[in-house]
């Protein structure tokens, strides 16, 4: 857990704090437009899959 999992347990102290996701997409700040395509959106969408059961939200 980081830091800032820490201050959200002592903030909310009766909730479920679930593990996160994240994908890396375009950087646009940086001038970098990334458009999720092909190869990546459907490894994405394994991903996301196989962790929606790890967090409990479907089964």
């Amino acid at each position: 857990m980081t830091t800032s999992g820490t201050a959200t347990e002592e903030l909310c102290p009766n909730s479920n704090i679930l593990a996160g996701y994240s994908t890396k997409g375009g950087i646009e700040r940086d001038g970098i437009i990334f458009v999720m395509e092909d190869e990546k959106e459907k490894q994405v969408q394994e991903d996301v899959k196989e962790w929606l059961p790890e967090i409990g939200s479907v089964k």
